[in-house]
């Protein structure tokens, strides 16, 4: 596992959203600061699982051109794309979280 690309998934889209999420939730546009930062952060898996698939698959290739038979992948191609979609849940139930705490501060106003 590309332990690298995993921390950069955790890390980059958060960098990306969340200025545009402050920036609606100032204007007291919760819910479509919330489904912008969902949908940025579904872009994120997509962009990153498709570097893992890029990436196994290349290896696969040069595994097909050496006439070699590609040893069994540990953890499996299903375990490595699903820790990028891990990593994506819990950006967006984090994020529901504290889109929560914002609503209510702006309801006490």
């Amino acid at each position: 596992m590309n332990w690298l690309r995993i921390g950069a998934a955790a890390i980059l889209p958060l960098l990306i959203a969340f200025p545009v999420l402050l920036l609606l939730w100032n204007r007291q546009q919760v819910i479509v600061g919330n489904t912008i930062w969902a949908l940025l952060f579904f872009i994120g898996f997509l962009v990153f699982c498709g570097s893992e698939y890029v990436d196994f698959m290349a290896y696969r290739k040069w595994c097909l051109e050496m006439n070699q038979p590609c040893p069994i992948s540990h953890p499996s191609d299903f375990v490595r794309i699903m820790a990028f979609g891990m990593v994506a849940m819990a950006q967006i139930m984090t994020m529901f979280v504290v889109s929560d705490i914002v609503a209510e501060r702006h309801r006490v106003r």
